[in-house]
């Protein structure tokens, strides 16, 4: 018996040692554990090409772009360019390869949607159609038009971009060595294109444009009426410029 009481006394004495032992132990591992830093998740190349490219672009999907000025230059933009109709003597027509050019300076009121002013010209030299002149005589035609426009980019991060033209047209034709006439009128642009931003402010771009406009009554150098009414037609490739 008195065996057994020793080896219990014994036993009582060695467990609280134990127990500080396995307390202490644990605490070092911990301590370890939060020395050593959590390695970070490496980004993938994909996400990373992702985030450059949305850095560069002119208006990132985090930022406000409201109230940014906008500036688009075109030239040459090479199409077709067509006034046709009716002249004293029956159908009359002037149509050939065109060279046009444009300037359109705005802001955005709102994220992705452009409003501004805008100016453009198009030009050609060909034959005038006309039963009065037999045989046809070339002529100098030019399309301007005055008035304002609405860009929208529906992803403003990118570059794709549609939009409207609306103005006022002065379209004249020069015959050479003989009439020269202008008229005005209404007209309308519909055109949409693709800007690859070369920084976050400067894009290079192209698109394509289709206008029309109200038929013209013509009116000769002379103040008089040569009796053309003729409507206008233009379709282009611009090359373009941006700044925003």
């Amino acid at each position: 018996m008195i065996g057994i009481a020793r080896f219990r006394v014994s036993s009582t004495a060695r467990a609280p040692a134990t127990i500080a032992a396995v307390a202490l132990i644990g605490s070092s591992l911990d301590a370890r554990a939060q020395a050593e830093p959590t390695p970070a998740a490496s980004a993938s190349p994909s996400a990373t090409g992702a985030a450059a490219y949305v850095a560069a672009a002119p208006c990132p999907a985090t930022a406000s772009c409201e109230g940014r000025f906008f500036l688009r230059a075109s030239a040459p933009g090479v199409g077709y360019l067509s006034l046709a109709g009716q002249g004293p003597a029956g159908a009359a027509s002037v149509a050939g390869v065109s060279f046009s050019g444009s300037l359109a300076m705005g802001g955005m009121p709102a994220r992705g949607v452009v409003v501004g002013g805008m100016i453009r010209v198009s030009v050609t030299a060909a034959a005038l159609h006309d039963a009065q002149t037999t045989p046809a005589n070339t002529a100098s035609v030019s399309l301007d038009r005055l008035g304002g426009l609405v860009d929208w980019y529906p992803l403003p991060g990118l570059g794709w971009h549609v939009g409207v033209e609306l103005g006022v047209d002065l379209s004249t034709v020069s015959v050479t060595g003989g009439l020269s006439m202008t008229g005005l009128g209404f007209g309308g642009t519909l055109f949409g294109g693709y800007d690859w931003w070369v920084s976050p402010q400067w894009s290079l771009g192209v698109a394509l444009s289709a206008s029309t406009g109200t038929v013209e009554t013509m009116v000769g150098s002379d103040g008089d009426e040569p009796g053309y009414r003729l409507w206008p037609a233009d379709a282009a490739v611009d090359f373009t410029v941006l700044f925003q």
